[in-house]
């Protein structure tokens, strides 16, 4: 994970992360934020997009849509 701010870019973020699926393998999820005005909307964005993730994965890997 690799943090970081500039007043022109605003608060950023890349972040990594194995999910669990099924059979035990495990998919690798990469997180990119730009521009958030501050680091705690940074936190939440990560958050909300790591969740998101999760349940998007699982869906894909059962042949469904994904929805927001």
């Amino acid at each position: 994970m690799k943090t970081g701010y500039t007043k022109d870019a605003g608060y950023c973020i890349v972040a990594t992360t194995k999910i669990k699926v099924e059979n035990n393998q495990e998919k690798r999820v990469i997180i990119v934020i730009l521009g958030e005005r501050t680091s705690d909307m940074r936190k939440l964005d990560l958050r909300r997009l790591l969740d998101f993730s999760r349940g998007a994965i699982k869906q894909i890997i059962a042949g469904k849509e994904v929805s927001e």
